[in-house]
This record gives C-alpha cells, structure tokens and sequence, in this order.
C-alpha cells in the first residue's frame, strides 16, 4: 500500500441477493473499498485489483447467492498471499442456505485458508470485530477514494 493513503480493508465476495456489506460497513471503525457499483466496466475492474493490492486487509463473504466462483478463487488467493490480513465468512442468508454438497466444499476452503494463517468467522459481528482489531480503529470512517 502506497504511504498516501489510510490504511483500509477491500470487501469482497458475492456481489448478487443479499446486501452483506451495507451491514458490514455499519459495523466498520476502518476504511473500506467496496468494489460495486452499478454498471460494471473493464476500468472498475482495474479499479479493484489495484484497491486489492493496496488493501491492509481483505475481507470475503460468499452467500449461496453467488453467481459465479471468483470469489473463491479471489479469497484463496488472498489467503496463500496474505495469510492473517485475510478475513472469510460463508454465510446463509434468509432466503438461501448452502446446500451439504456446498457446505462440505466451504468446509475444505475454510480449512486451506486456515492452513495459510486465514481468519475464518462465523458472522458478520466477528468479521467486523476482526476487522477493527487488527487494523485499530481510525478517526472517521470514509470509504477510500478509488485511484483514478
């Protein structure tokens, strides 16, 4: 992470149902980048891999809502590069839960980001509290400007 800028945690994981990271954002004492936005272009994608270079932490939440599995890849990734900097969570959510053939597969991934030194939490609340922890709170919460 460049010396100019606050030190923030980039949230990423399933993009589609449930809004996790408007609680998670309630919850933040830190800086955040949050990847979406509502018209997804090449330039946004730039815009997030440099965000998740720079990030002091990742954080990743993967709903039975997700569409695709980038997310995993993105999170394991993270996990082997980052180790303890990374924060998971796979979650149901009211209206979808995992199935036991996606909960067996979100056992083994919780277990290789664990083996690379990977937080692993059961809710939102132990996301966020991980999260302020280890990154100690900042005198305002602001979302980081995204480079240009």
């Amino acid at each position: 992470m460049s010396d100019d800028k606050a030190p923030f945690v980039f949230l990423g994981g399933t993009s589609t149902g449930y809004d996790w990271r408007k609680d998670l954002i309630g919850l933040l004492n830190v800086n955040f980048f949050n990847p979406l936005v509502d018209d997804w272009t090449e330039e946004d994608a730039k815009k997030e891999n440099i965000a998740k270079g720079e990030a002091t932490m990742q954080a990743y939440c993967i709903t039975p809502h997700a569409i695709g599995s980038y997310s995993v890849a993105e999170l394991t990734a993270s996990a082997i590069l980052n180790g303890e900097r990374t924060v998971v969570l796979f979650m149901d959510t009211e209206d979808a839960q995992f199935d036991e053939h996606q909960k067996k597969s979100n056992t083994q991934i919780k277990a290789l980001v664990e083996k690379h030194s990977g937080k692993v939490v059961d809710d939102l609340e132990e996301m966020a509290k991980y999260i302020n922890d280890t990154m100690g709170s900042v005198s305002k919460l602001s979302e980081w400007a995204r480079p240009e």
